[in-house]
């Protein structure tokens, strides 16, 4: 019968090696999800771990939240004295300007 040739118990040998590698792949893949997940929770439930000093997850993302808001503040408070930096360098530049021409008036008519 053909399937006991040596081709075909090769080839029935071969398919059935790959499932099995293929399976222990697939089991192995959900070890690792598995692993990850509960690293998670963990971590999730570890007080001790916080940066902020956090005893818990709500507490840790109020902490970050009050952060980011201060540090709005600040930047706004640096975009206002930016722009006050840049209407000074303005009135300094015409300043300029006008004495230039002046001195450029002077030259030209020359001393009165």
């Amino acid at each position: 019968m053909w399937w006991e040739t040596l081709p075909a118990q090769l080839t029935m040998w071969a398919a059935a090696i790959a499932a099995i590698l293929y399976l222990i792949k697939l089991l192995f893949g959900g070890a690792e999800f598995v692993r990850r997940l509960l690293l998670a929770l963990f971590l999730l439930g570890d007080t001790e771990r916080w940066p902020n000093g956090s005893t818990d997850l709500l507490s840790s993302l109020n902490s970050i939240y009050s952060k980011q808001d201060e540090l709005a503040m600040k930047q706004d408070e640096l975009g206002e004295k930016q722009a006050a930096m840049t209407k000074t360098q303005n009135q300094v530049l015409e300043e300029v300007k006008g004495v230039t021409r002046r001195l450029e008036e002077h030259i030209t008519t020359g001393h009165h």
